[in-house]
C-alpha cells in the first residue's frame, strides 16, 4: 500500500524517530495511520457520503452531490498500549473520524493490506508486521479494498 507519510520522510528519519520512541516508551507501539490510496474515494462510492471533510475549505465541493472525502485524522502518528486490542484501537480511530456505528471501515495493516483480528493485541500486530523502519502501519478504507 501507499503511504504519504514515507514519501515525506526519508528512511533513516523514520528509523531514527521510530527507535528514539521505542527507547523512551517501551511499552508502547509507535502507530502510523492512514487513509487507504485504493478506497472509494477514487471508485464507485463517491456518490454516498461516508466521511465528510472537517475543513471549512470543502465550500467549492458542497455543489457537488455528498461527495466522499476521506477524512485525514488530525494525527496519524499514535504511541499505543502494546496490550491494547486491535479492536480498542479502532474504535479510537472510528471515534476520532467521527463515524457513526452503521458506517463501515475497514483496517489494513502493513505493505500487503493484511486485515487485523480484531482481538490480537498492538504487540503481536507489531511483531508480526512491523516495516522496517520500525512503525506499524494502518490504513483505513470505507469499503472492503482487498477482498
Amino acid at each position: 500500500m501507499n503511504c504519504q507519510y514515507k514519501h515525506e520522510h526519508s528512511l533513516e528519519q523514520r528509523r531514527f524517530e521510530s527507535e528514539r520512541i521505542r527507547r523512551r516508551y517501551p511499552d508502547r507501539i509507535p502507530v502510523i495511520v492512514q487513509p487507504s490510496q485504493s478506497s472509494s474515494s477514487s471508485s464507485s462510492l463517491l456518490s454516498t457520503s461516508l466521511f465528510r471533510s472537517f475543513s471549512s475549505s470543502s465550500s467549492s465541493s458542497s455543489s457537488l452531490c455528498n461527495e466522499v472525502i476521506l477524512s485525514r485524522l488530525e494525527n496519524e502518528k499514535f504511541l499505543v498500549p502494546s496490550e491494547l486490542s486491535f479492536g480498542q484501537f479502532a474504535y479510537n480511530i472510528r471515534r476520532r473520524l467521527r463515524l457513526r456505528s452503521e458506517q463501515a471501515l475497514f483496517f489494513y495493516i502493513g505493505s500487503d493490506g493484511k486485515q487485523p483480528i480484531l482481538s490480537s493485541t498492538i504487540a503481536v500486530l507489531y511483531h508480526e508486521n512491523k516495516d522496517i523502519d520500525g512503525f506499524l502501519y494502518v490504513f483505513y478504507a470505507d469499503e472492503k479494498v482487498f477482498g
